[in-house]
């Protein structure tokens, strides 16, 4: 991306809530400033976990034994094989730790009044004023490769700093987990506290003086007064190798992040500033060099609350939606620390239990939907939804292979992808039975559907699992290809006997006559979608699958109907992270003026002031989605979740281009308002990388760049082209 185009981002202040706050973050460590006439700074780290009470699947609980007491009129059966009366569930769940808050008073008269956040050099800067004047300006910048927060504060304009652990907020959550009080910093050159875990590191938070501002420090340390050594060393530091030349090399990383984000021109100034904003928020929460991947929230945990579901790794649709935006904006290495934790020892470990708990083989990988670092559930007892739904593991094996496919890096194909994708299908493989000459999924769920009533949780033929179990087994396929490797049989086999989903009869409208009106896609044989529900799972096959074309002859008239259907049941249960996805699936079918809708819609009720995407609903009468909490305050109630943020930036790219069934589709979500649309540097599989632009709903400009050379399918004007490339060939197609 040309850094001269990147938009400089204004807040105004008063910036009211912690989730409101101006986002800073280097992977691991997370900050929102935020404040009226104090500047607060709600700090976090991504790491900081208490483990305790981290559980795998129950030694006992095997697909065979849930096979023997699955009945679809007794729900109940199934879900009470997860439930040992022996060894009820722990009194809490393995969780993320909230940090604090640094409270920063300013000298008398003065108060922020307006905030900017260059995004191509990566740092903030905060605009004062005394009465009506101007009165200079603070500077934050959060180093990208060390867990250090600059302050620059040339006019001493900081007159005191207030730390505050989260204690304050939490104390009886942390009490009832057996924690100690944290103990606050106590030398006067110091602000900050240590806050000890029962069983896990502490944290240390830590802010001091330098020449010409502040430092502010976040560490796991084992005690308060290590965490004060390593603190006085890196402040000593700073005598060496002074602030200016760290904000240099802070600059230099940002610009070398931005040069690989696509450039998006859209008419609609909301949501190219969301999308900039987005982008920076990937590398914040993304970066390479942290020592574990984005979680739930990234590194930006509240304060006022422990953090909802733990803070945790949800792996049914959450992680994958933070992490699909890396393909498209072509930062690849910004997904390596989610794979070097799924293939860390603790995750294997878990995973392989997990598979031969359930499925008796040596050669499988599971894993639960709701995890933390270790690879163990921290959600408090598990379900069929959470303890069946082998798409976790299978849609994060896709992600491995997505990773190839842009990538071409044939020994994470060899060493990387191929173990895990194996790994994944093997216990895919074990959930398969023979049925009438075909193939059949025996039991498995759809994606925390009946989670929240008395429904059945899983069925037959779940079409969620059979979309992934075909798009798992092609990849496989061609990876064997290319890596010169015979291929399972099982795997061609699944291509030709396991139907691509189950369906429904469509019911006779009231106003028609009885008749055959034909099918639609369901949940799982004999489960059609019963109301509003947020994973729109059956659909999977189209997106994030792609399983499926939906214009092929024996699927369309299948899916018009399925979305007939699904539009019918509407939006009211719908969350912040799933209208994406749904703006993501108008635009494969080609519906192309509702995705936008869907979009503005989205953006009213689930992208707060400072366009931070939130869990609850912010006002009511468009969605009953947790309808008891949305007039509660939101300064004590407001939860983020990134995936939402991560899925609207890829929902726009969508709209813009996407690869469908191998073939590259531009434009199919502009609306014809839009008189013109255009992308830069989007990657493709296969080392490709595109630019085109749109004008008065034509196509004018199609050009493409092949790193590796092949061949490029191309949709245009209704009619697919192929283009072959050299390696390192650079061609104007249109």
């Amino acid at each position: 991306m040309n850094l001269g185009r990147l938009p400089i981002l204004d807040f105004p202040f008063p910036i009211p809530r912690t989730h409101c706050g101006i986002a800073l973050g280097n992977g691991s460590f997370g900050a929102l400033l935020w404040g009226t006439d104090k500047i607060n700074l709600t700090v976090s780290r991504n790491d900081f976990w208490d483990h305790r009470h981290g559980v795998l699947l129950p030694a006992g609980v095997t697909y065979q034994k849930l096979l023997g007491i699955h009945d679809p009129r007794d729900p109940e059966k199934l879900k009470g094989a997860f439930r040992d009366p022996n060894h009820p569930p722990p009194p809490f769940s393995s969780t993320l730790l909230p940090g604090g808050r640094f409270e920063f008073t300013l000298a008398a008269g003065k108060r922020p009044k307006g905030a900017r956040l260059h995004l191509g050099r990566g740092f903030l800067e905060v605009f004062l004023a005394e009465g009506e004047k101007d009165a200079g300006s603070l500077t934050f910048t959060l180093l990208p490769a060390e867990d250090i927060l600059l302050i620059g504060d040339p006019d001493r304009s900081i007159e005191s700093v207030s730390a505050k652990p989260a204690w304050e907020w939490v104390r009886g959550d942390l009490e009832k987990r057996g924690f100690l009080p944290p103990v606050l910093a106590e030398r006067p050159d110091l602000a900050g506290w240590f806050q000890a875990c029962p069983e896990d590191p502490g944290l240390t938070a830590l802010s001091g003086e330098i020449s010409g501002g502040r430092i502010l420090h976040l560490a796991l340390t084992q005690d308060r007064e290590t965490g004060e050594t390593e603190f006085d060393s890196i402040r000593a530091g700073f005598l060496r190798v002074d602030a200016p030349t760290r904000r240099i090399q802070a600059g230099d990383w940002w610009a070398h992040y931005w040069s690989g984000v696509p450039e998006v021109e859209i008419p609609d100034d909301f949501f190219m500033r969301f999308y900039a904003y987005a982008q920076y928020k990937f590398a914040c929460a993304t970066n390479p060099r942290a020592p574990r991947p984005a979680p739930l929230q990234g590194p930006w945990l509240e304060e006022y609350q422990m953090p909802p579901w733990g803070g945790d790794y949800t792996m049914n649709v959450n992680i994958q939606q933070i992490y699909t935006l890396g393909f498209r904006s072509g930062n690849l290495s910004h997904l390596m620390p989610l794979f070097a934790m799924l293939d860390s020892e603790p995750y294997q470990e878990a995973m392989r239990q997990n598979a031969e708990r359930m499925f008796g083989i040596k050669d499988g990988l599971m894993l639960t939907h709701s995890v933390n670092d270790l690879g163990r559930q921290c959600q408090s007892g598990l379900r069929p939804h959470s303890g069946l739904d082998q798409s976790v593991t299978g849609w994060l094996a896709l992600l491995y292979w997505e990773y190839y496919r842009h990538s071409l890096d044939a020994d994470f194909l060899s060493n990387r992808a191929w173990p895990f994708m194996s790994g994944a299908m093997a216990s895919h493989e074990a959930m398969l039975e023979e049925r009438g000459g075909q193939l059949s999924l025996a039991l498995g769920p759809a994606p925390e559907f009946g989670a929240r009533h008395h429904e059945a949780e899983a069925g037959r033929d779940s079409s969620w699992q059979l979309a992934c179990i075909h798009r798992l087994a092609e990849s496989l396929m061609e990876a064997a290809r290319r890596l010169g490797i015979p291929p399972k049989p099982i795997w061609r086999d699944i291509q030709l006997r396991l139907p691509p989903y189950a369906t429904v009869a469509v019911p006779a409208p009231a106003y028609r006559p009885p008749g055959d009106y034909g099918k639609r896609i369901a949940l799982w044989e004999g489960q059609d979608l019963p109301e509003s529900y947020r994973h729109h799972s059956h659909l999977g096959a189209l997106y994030p699958f792609d399983a499926i074309d939906p214009r092929a002859e024996e699927h369309a008239a299948t899916i018009d109907k399925t979305v007939d259907g699904w539009v019918e049941k509407g939006i009211g249960m719908w969350s912040e992270w799933c209208m994406p996805w749904a703006a993501i699936l108008h635009a494969r079918v080609g519906l192309r003026e509702s995705p936008l809708h869907l979009l503005n819609i989205w953006r009213e009720l689930f992208i707060n002031e400072s366009m931070a995407t939130v869990y609850i609903p912010r006002f009511g009468g468009l969605s009953s989605h947790r309808r008891e909490l949305q007039e509660q305050p939101k300064e004590s109630t407001e939860i983020m979740q990134l995936d939402g943020t991560m899925a609207g930036a890829t929902a726009l790219l969508e709209l813009l281009v996407h690869e469908r069934r191998g073939v590259i589709h531009l434009f199919t979500g502009v609306p014809e308002r839009w008189q013109t649309a255009s992308f830069e540097g989007v990657r493709l599989p296969g080392g490709f990388t595109m630019a085109a632009r749109w004008e008065r709903g034509e196509l004018r400009r199609v050009s493409v760049l092949s790193a590796a050379g092949g061949s490029l399918k191309l949709e245009i004007g209704g009619e697919v082209r192929t283009y072959l490339f050299k390696e390192g060939e650079g061609r104007e197609l249109l």
